[in-house]
């Protein structure tokens, strides 16, 4: 095994065709509209209070909305009907998690639904310039997974709770599924797109915004859990200090009353 050879596959660009970058940008562009009507629907959501965002009608609703997206056929005569039914779909899905992002920012947890927020991005702009900077699509696993490890663990140092292994485990096993799903995805554009094979914008990104929407909440939920955790402890310390420095007075005092001399 030649270790030079190893070592200088890491440092060699990208040489993706020009169609296939075409591509790429026509899919992360619905994306991006796909992200901004998501937050559109979460702020309409908060103000306006139209609808029970668990309620029986708005799960069937977002079902009947992804099944169409996936039974209407790719063509060029109805993209403008996919993407509505794509961008009102996102929107919807911005209602459900509505409450969530509620109940962060009137408990003082801003700094939680940013940092989900700012890593959810860093999670998907990983695997992106992956894509662009790996010399073959394989690559996008190593550096999404290197960029991914460096921002989770940079923001819980940066939280206090590195030291807090013990999470829920349902939440880390739908994080993973979420980001190994991010990968798989990527990695099945861009083979398709540099084979040749017509890459479907709208399901395509539909993946992606459901894999980033599943990442978002379980980080969220995480980073307010481990939060609300590491406060419950200091509160518990500060009691556990404040009784005994209470304790010691009174013992002084009593020592005090009895004419013992420290």
């Amino acid at each position: 095994m030649n270790v030079q050879k190893i070592l200088n596959s890491f440092t060699r660009t990208a040489s993706l065709r020009r169609s296939t970058k075409v591509e790429l940008l026509k899919v992360y562009s619905t994306l991006g509209a796909a992200v901004g009507s998501s937050m559109a629907g979460c702020y309409s959501a908060a103000r306006l209070s139209l609808f029970d965002p668990s309620s029986l009608s708005t799960m069937l609703l977002l079902f009947g909305l992804t099944v169409s997206l996936y039974l209407l056929p790719a063509r060029s005569d109805n993209l403008s009907l996919r993407t509505t039914l794509l961008l009102s779909l996102s929107w919807l899905v911005g209602c459900t998690i509505e409450p969530l992002v509620s109940t962060l920012m009137y408990t003082g947890q801003m700094d939680v639904l940013l940092g989900a927020g700012l890593l959810t991005m860093l999670m998907f702009v990983g695997f992106s310039v992956g894509v662009m900077a790996a010399e073959r699509a394989k690559m996008v696993y190593l550096v999404g997974a290197v960029t991914t490890a460096l921002g989770v663990l940079s923001w819980i140092a940066l939280l206090g709770i590195y030291y807090q292994p013990f999470v829920n485990l349902a939440l880390v096993v739908g994080l993973a599924a979420g980001c190994v799903n991010l990968v798989l995805q990527t990695d099945e554009m861009v083979m398709r797109a540099e084979a040749g094979v017509p890459v479907d914008r709208i399901t395509t990104a539909l993946g992606f915004f459901t894999s980033l929407v599943t990442i978002f909440v379980r980080l969220a939920v995480i980073l307010s859990r481990e939060k609300q955790r590491s406060g419950n402890r200091s509160t518990e310390q500060k009691r556990r200090k404040k009784n005994g420095a209470w304790q010691g007075s009174q013992s002084f005092r009593y020592a005090s009353s009895s004419g013992i001399s420290f």
